[in-house]
C-alpha cells in the first residue's frame, strides 16, 4: 500500500492544526491566569486564533485527503 503525498500532506496539517489550537489555548489561559489579559480578551484570542491559524489548516488537510480518497477511487474504478 503507496501512501501518496497529498494524504500525508493532509494528516501533517490536520496534525498541526491541533498543536497550534493546543498552543493557543494554553498560551492565551496562561496569560489569563496571570492577570496578563482579562478573561475576555483570552477567550476572544482563543476564538479569534482558531478562525485565523487552525481552521483553515484544518480545512486544508481534509481537502487534500478527500481529493486522495477521490482520486484512488477513480482509479481503482479504471
Amino acid at each position: 500500500m503507496n501512501i501518496s503525498r497529498e494524504r500525508i500532506l493532509g494528516i501533517a496539517l490536520i496534525a498541526g492544526g491541533a498543536l497550534v489550537g493546543v498552543v493557543v489555548i494554553v498560551l492565551l489561559s496562561s496569560y489569563a491566569r496571570r492577570g496578563g489579559v482579562t478573561a475576555v480578551t483570552a477567550t476572544l484570542g482563543v476564538i479569534l486564533g482558531m478562525l485565523l491559524l487552525v481552521l483553515p489548516q484544518f480545512a486544508l488537510g481534509i481537502y487534500l485527503i478527500w481529493q486522495d480518497l477521490r482520486q484512488s477511487a477513480a482509479e481503482d474504478d479504471i
